[in-house]
């Protein structure tokens, strides 16, 4: 049973990085930028390096980067980690807080020397919120902005906590309640919105998969049906009919129509171009975008950790003939899936290679050694 639990901690902790890099590098790029990149295909197939990609603060932080690399997706969830091992196992959204505080005022001692410039603009938003959070003044960040507007910003909610709290269903393995409840807690440094919702919703699926329930359409009906707090209009799980006051002439995607539309799918590539359809009217950050197809092409693919992956990672733009106009935001949505069914299959059940890539690289470019930060994270938790 402990090897079996180590196996489901790794595979979480490490098939989110893999979803990442298999969707980093096609995220958002053109039809021209993409045909290229996969030999004239329209579909992500493998895990393939970032070749024609450049380094970007929030992506990758060197051209043309190996297979395997992560995104801010794998580094602000290697954060979080970071902040569990260093709290034995405890953590709230104080200390969360503090980490990223800590990581940012100490760039030299956390990242390479050579992408100091990088990590300085990756960590302004989180260290900026988290300052508002615990009510501390940074005039040189803020640019005369009162506290209360960084902590609570307009604007629409986003994937932060999707992607920042990948792993924190972990933290209560097959209690569903509790890990939603902590997602939604540590979520509140940075989350907007129904975003909460999503972030404690992936929490309660990771940790539901964590458990004994082998059926994976009654694991997720087990985690959408978490709602500690009795939320009511929950808009990523509510069926369109609460949503009427909105207006009949608007049509409001939601996870139950996901679920319907993978229920009368033949295939993958019908799957996908019906959710391109669907999925059009939704900002491309919007938390419904990412959890919802996550759970969906899981749900379609029975668990299946690489077809699921890869399924998440064609998630599209069509035109009116069904051609790409672009990929959607798919290394967080790999990145998700990938952390869902690495709870669910263990890291045994992905590709050696995958797993290899992953690891090798974010070593070599972050200084991220991921597989012994998850063991130590087990440690921890677990130990």
């Amino acid at each position: 049973m402990t090897e079996k639990l180590l196996d489901k901690v790794l595979g979480c902790i490490i098939g989110a990085a893999i979803g990442d890099a298999v969707g980093g590098p096609v995220e958002f790029k053109s039809p021209e930028f993409t045909l290229s990149l996969l030999d004239g295909k329209e579909w992500v197939e493998d895990m393939i390096p970032y070749k024609g990609c450049r380094a970007h603060p929030l992506g990758v932080w060197v051209d043309d980067a190996p297979s395997g690399t992560g995104t801010d997706d794998t580094r602000l969830n290697h954060i979080f980690i970071e902040c569990v091992i260093k709290n034995k196992g405890h953590v709230n959204p104080y200390l969360l807080a503090l980490e990223y505080i800590y990581q940012y005022q100490n760039l030299e001692k956390v990242y390479p020397e050579k992408y100091w410039n990088l990590a300085e603009s990756f960590l302004r938003n989180p260290y900026m919120r988290s300052c508002a959070f615990l009510g501390i003044n940074d005039p040189k960040i803020y640019r005369g902005l009162p506290l209360y507007v960084v902590r609570n910003p307009p604007g629409f909610p986003s994937l932060i906590g999707l992607i920042s709290l990948q792993s924190a269903g972990l933290l209560y393995p097959n209690d569903p309640e509790k890990a939603y409840k902590k997602a939604y807690e540590l979520s509140l440094i940075m989350d907007i919105g129904f975003a909460h919702d999503a972030t404690a919703l992936l929490a309660a699926t990771v940790s539901a998969a964590m458990g004994e329930i082998k059926d994976v359409d009654k694991l997720i009906e087990t985690a959408i049906k978490t709602n500690p707090f009795g939320l009511k209009n929950r808009r990523i799980i509510g069926s369109p009919p609460e949503y009427n006051f909105i207006g009949a002439c608007h049509r409001i995607p939601t996870l139950l129509k996901f679920f319907e539309i993978a229920d009368n799918s033949r295939n993958e590539r019908e799957l996908m171009l019906r959710l391109a359809r669907e999925c059009e009217c939704l900002h491309p950050f919007d938390p419904l975008d990412c959890i919802g197809i996550a759970l969906t092409v899981i749900r379609y693919h029975k668990g299946d950790p690489v077809r699921s992956i890869l399924t998440a990672a064609n998630h599209r733009r069509v035109n009116e003939n069904g051609r790409l106009i672009r990929f959607r935001d798919v290394d967080c949505i790999a990145g998700v899936a990938g952390a869902i069914v690495g709870a669910i299959n263990g890291l045994s059940s992905f590709p050696k290679e995958w797993v290899k890539n992953v690891i090798q690289a974010n070593r070599r470019i972050y200084n991220i050694d991921i597989e012994k930060k998850a063991r130590n994270f087990y440690k921890v938790v677990y130990q």
